[in-house]
């Protein structure tokens, strides 16, 4: 037994680890930094603040509706192993597009857009004409996340992650060019300026990864390895369900805190200083968005799971500890203030709550190790419930706030995220505890993968 388990122990090194992790933590640095584009493309329309809050609310439902389409990546990277698996993962990602795209059409087009915007999320009437126009660019979203998801999988499973970062870099190129131009164009409404950005920036790098990984498709062997049967689109689509649910109760997230500042005292103001805050302090929290495929591709075993949880601690103590010296020594204000570009009353609010985001890097660092595991384990329902606890930690913070303690107004979208963070992380714990062997990611006798 030792001497089958000493070569997987020998090949998952520090080494191994960070030149797989560090093109994937930089490219979602960058990733993130380019929501700063988008907001300081914002910042300089005709009326910012409506169309922070415009592009804010209508990217936030956008997220929701398509989240499922971001999970295509989680099922191809576990399951992705053959010539077989190939054909079932991309079927049943194309069923995920066709639901998911008339879902949208729905919503841009139907009656479920009012309900959803003005109902459900209580934003102001006069917000109502920008925000819909401003969702109503989001309808190619479907396709593009699709694309980029399913192919993404593949350039990560060749351990071929610096095309990744190419692609990344490429993206920010084309959105630092066009915008430059866009919101210069007479007719686009405020917020439209910011979907517009993130379509070609996401449309590129989606394009790039299928150029790119469609060519490694004859690296895949010919039969699995590991199962007996070939993976179909049904069996991948019953791994994949969970992860979906887990993916749009996430979604949930910022809709809710949307929804919680839309009722302060003034909620253009709050809506557009956390979209600010959330799009820089996710440029560090955006290093931990791939940990949980770090885990994936490497912890096979005992030894090798150790050696990625202690990996995982590093990375979220020392992005954690960066983000907080950035803002207790005022970097964080000059940027918003210098970079970003927003005026006295956003910056304020934006860093209120950058001050709390601070933590987020090594809770959410923690919710995806777990979350990791469980997905090797195949016990992708407990990532459900993970995702449901921090969800509803969001809700409960949320609205206790906006109701209870209005002096913590300023906070409230920090304060919300990063509570229900910490929960998602402990309810990942509790079920990885529960439902896998001690030290090996494999479940427990009596537990269903």
């Amino acid at each position: 037994m030792t001497q089958t388990a000493t070569p997987k122990q020998a090949s998952v090194t520090t080494k191994a680890l960070l030149s797989f992790f560090l093109p994937l933590a930089a490219s979602a640095m960058m990733m993130m930094g380019s929501h700063s584009i988008i907001s300081s493309a914002l910042a300089r329309t005709a009326n910012a603040a409506a169309a922070l809050a415009a592009y804010s609310v209508a990217q936030s439902v956008s997220s929701i509706v398509e989240s499922p389409c971001h999970n295509i990546k989680r099922m191809a990277i576990a399951l992705l192993d053959d010539k077989a698996s190939y054909n079932a993962i991309r079927g049943a990602s194309l069923i995920i597009f066709l639901i998911v795209l008339s879902t949208v059409l729905l919503i841009a087009y139907g009656p479920l857009g009012p309900v959803i915007f003005l109902r459900l999320l209580g934003i102001p009437s006069s917000l109502y004409q920008e925000t819909i126009q401003t969702f109503r660019i989001f309808l190619v979203f479907p396709a593009i996340a699709v694309l980029r998801s399913f192919y993404q999988a593949l350039i990560i499973k060749q351990k071929k992650t610096y095309v990744i970062t190419i692609n990344m870099m490429i993206r920010l190129l084309l959105m630092v060019i066009v915008a430059q131009v866009v919101p210069r164009i007479p007719g686009i409404p405020g917020g439209g300026v910011g979907a517009i950005l993130l379509a070609v920036g996401v449309g590129s790098e989606a394009i790039l990864s299928m150029i790119t990984a469609f060519t490694w498709k004859s690296n895949l062997a010919a039969e699995s390895t590991t199962r007996g049967t070939p993976l179909r689109p049904s069996t991948a689509l019953l791994f994949y369900l969970p992860l979906a649910a887990a993916s749009i109760l996430e979604s949930f997230s910022k809709p809710l805190i949307n929804s919680g500042l839309a009722r302060t005292a003034s909620p253009e103001l709050a809506l557009a200083g956390y979209q600010v805050a959330y799009s820089f302090a996710w440029i560090f929290v955006g290093i931990a968005f791939n940990i949980h495929q770090v885990v994936i591709v490497f912890a096979n075993d005992a030894a090798a799971s150790a050696k990625v949880r202690r990996f995982v601690w590093t990375v979220g103590l020392i992005t954690t500890c960066g983000l907080l010296l950035l803002t207790f020594t005022g970097g964080t204000s000059w940027i918003i203030e210098n970079i970003i570009g927003v005026d006295a009353s956003i910056r304020q609010t934006a860093v209120n709550n950058v001050i709390v985001l601070s933590f987020m890097p090594l809770t959410f660092c923690l919710s995806e190790l777990y979350s990791g595991m469980l997905i090797v384990g195949r016990q992708t329902s407990s990532v459900t419930v993970a995702k449901l606890m921090n969800t509803a930690g969001i809700a409960v913070a949320t609205f206790s706030i906006a109701s209870f303690l209005p002096q913590l107004a300023p906070y409230l979208a920090g304060l919300a995220t990063l509570f229900g963070s910490i929960v998602e992380g402990i309810v990942a714990y509790w079920r990885t505890k529960a439902t896998l062997s001690p030290g090996l990611l494999k479940p427990k006798r009596g537990t269903q993968a």
